[in-house]
């Protein structure tokens, strides 16, 4: 059987308010779309528009949920972006102006399931998901970018740097189990004391165990202090 021509496939598409922005390759094969009523662009099989599928945004907006980044904050140098998703609701993103005048039409901006706020790019003829901090500072081949608070979602100037993967890892975030309020303290059931570590070149030192949570504290910050943690 032949292949439905690209021709073909816009004539099955007259009357709906969307357009195809690339050439048909297959009914199961996604293109990009666009909805002429809110320009919202998104990637879809043929197969799905033509069973009558259409645009995700306008179907949202009558769910009462919203796909744009509404500027919820303008503080002149920095905006607070909306970046919410059906999983992750009330997701907002710190970004310097600039940066989002210039990547704000490349795709919507979204909270991923890591944390980190992404756009789908079109790349070598691909969609693929982007992290959107990484237009905001340049990096060399061999490093990494670290946010300084540890907020994925902050990512203004004043919250990134250049930094080796070591240091990166460093610079992590409290495991949702941490019972503590600090990385690197754990509580043992076994001995009913606080128990202090640190992680440094891919091994694990033991700092010692305390009675006292607070003192389990204190000499894991001693340790942060001298191996480099603290930024």
């Amino acid at each position: 059987m032949a292949l439905k021509t690209h021709a073909k496939f816009l004539e099955e598409l007259d009357g709906r308010t969307l357009v195809a922005d690339e050439t048909y390759k297959g009914a199961m094969t996604k293109i990009a779309f666009r909805c002429n009523k809110c320009s919202h662009a998104w990637s879809a099989t043929p197969n799905n528009i033509l069973r009558g599928k259409g645009c995700p945004s306008c179907a949202d907006s009558r769910r009462g949920r919203s796909r744009t980044n509404a500027i919820i904050e303008d503080h002149g140098d920095w905006l607070l972006i909306d970046v919410s998703t059906t999983r992750y609701p009330n997701s907002y993103m710190k970004i310097d102006s600039d940066v989002w005048g210039a990547i704000k039409n490349k795709g919507r901006a979204y909270c991923s399931t890591r944390g980190y706020v992404m756009q789908h790019r079109k790349i070598d003829g691909k969609h693929m998901p982007h992290r959107v901090h990484h237009d905001v500072i340049s990096c060399e081949d061999g490093k990494e970018r670290d946010h300084v608070n540890r907020n994925t979602l902050d990512n203004r100037r004043r919250n990134l740097r250049i930094v080796s993967h070591a240091v990166n890892m460093k610079n992590i975030s409290l495991r949702s189990d941490n019972k503590s309020g600090h990385a690197g303290v754990w509580f043992c059931s076994r001995t009913k004391k606080w128990t202090a570590f640190i992680d440094v070149d891919g091994e694990r030192i033991r700092l010692g165990s305390r009675n006292r949570k607070e003192e389990a504290i204190s000499i894991r910050e001693i340790a942060e202090k001298y191996y480099g943690f603290i930024a």
